[in-house]
């Protein structure tokens, strides 16, 4: 379980949720850039991880628009920006990404090179395993590329030059292939834009969103208890430190903080003779919350119509 930063972000695509019988890849919900990736033909196989094009020039993308949304129409002063994806496989220099590509293009996210159509360029090369890039560019035009893992660990950093943006357009495209002979290969995973430049925490936190790796998680999510009140357990799985607290007074917390790991919270109820009664029990890592039900159940009263001692009738 994990949430995205809370930055303003442009979009947010995985292959995670791609929907064959359409060929879409659904936008992220929140993101500004309101167009999902529509691709004009099948891909050649997916999981449910990632979608694999193949070392074709068959299937491609264009997702313009033309709204005051779209992130790549730059103009002077230079803004910032965050570009983070996960793929593998780029099998020459020309293979695509991810561009503004109408008309002339801003930049373009390619195999080889991040570039526009004045100076600057990134090499962009990943090996055939799947890794997650992160790329920085700063309003001074100054950049950063990285590579990491899905814990965000650095596992190289590789030689990065100031950006020059090209000339002002609006069109955006996601393709494996165009007229120019331009094509992306094999699996993509995932990639998001945010128009600021992203800590390190947030990154992790789009890596989290995107692999799913965070945990957090109860062992249940709700408890029942007869009148008579008691205890039970509940196991807290957390990758961050996390609290834990309750506005019902007849429910009792063991422990209202917890750190990484499993942690086991004891969950007391007091008992209650006339009435059901639900309450809660919130958690929260600081970005998350998960939240526990607690049930009781009143004691059962029986009529009784006919009392009997020795035979005789009192009632």
């Amino acid at each position: 379980m994990a949430s995205l930063p809370s930055n303003s972000f442009m979009f947010n695509y995985n292959a995670k949720n791609y929907d064959p019988s359409t060929y879409t890849i659904p936008k992220t919900e929140g993101q500004l850039f309101a167009q999902n990736i529509v691709l004009n033909t099948e891909p050649e196989s997916y999981d449910d991880t990632s979608i694999y094009f193949g070392n074709k020039q068959s299937k491609y993308t264009y997702i313009y628009d033309n709204s005051n949304l779209n992130p790549f129409e730059r103009h002077s002063p230079n803004n910032s920006f965050t570009f983070i994806y996960k793929t593998s496989g780029f099998t020459s220099s020309s293979t695509n990404l991810f561009a503004n590509r109408y008309g002339d293009y801003n930049y373009m996210v390619r195999g080889s090179i991040l570039h526009t159509s004045q100076s600057g360029f990134l090499n962009l090369t990943p090996y055939t395993n799947p890794e997650i890039c992160v790329i920085r560019v700063n309003s001074d035009g100054s950049c950063e590329r990285k590579f990491v893992d899905e814990n965000g660990i650095t596992l190289r950093i590789t030689t990065s030059s100031s950006i020059s943006w090209g000339g002002s357009s609006r069109g955006v495209g996601f393709f494996c292939d165009i007229q120019y002979g331009e094509y992306f290969a094999d699996r993509f995973y995932w990639m998001y834009c945010s128009m600021e430049t992203l800590t390190d925490a947030e990154v992790l936190k789009v890596i989290q969103f995107n692999e799913n790796t965070k945990t957090f998680e109860l062992s249940t999510d709700s408890l029942t208890y007869s009148y008579s009140g008691g205890s039970q357990n509940v196991i807290v799985t957390s990758d961050n430190p996390w609290t834990a607290s309750t506005t019902d007074s007849w429910i009792t917390i063991s422990s209202s903080t917890g750190d990484t790991g499993e942690t086991t919270v004891i969950i007391t109820v007091g008992s209650t003779i006339f009435t059901d009664r639900t309450g809660t029990v919130t958690f929260t890592d600081g970005e998350d919350t998960l939240t526990l039900t607690v049930n009781q159940t009143k004691y059962e009263v029986f009529p009784i119509n006919k009392l009997y001692i020795n035979g005789d009738r009192i009632n």
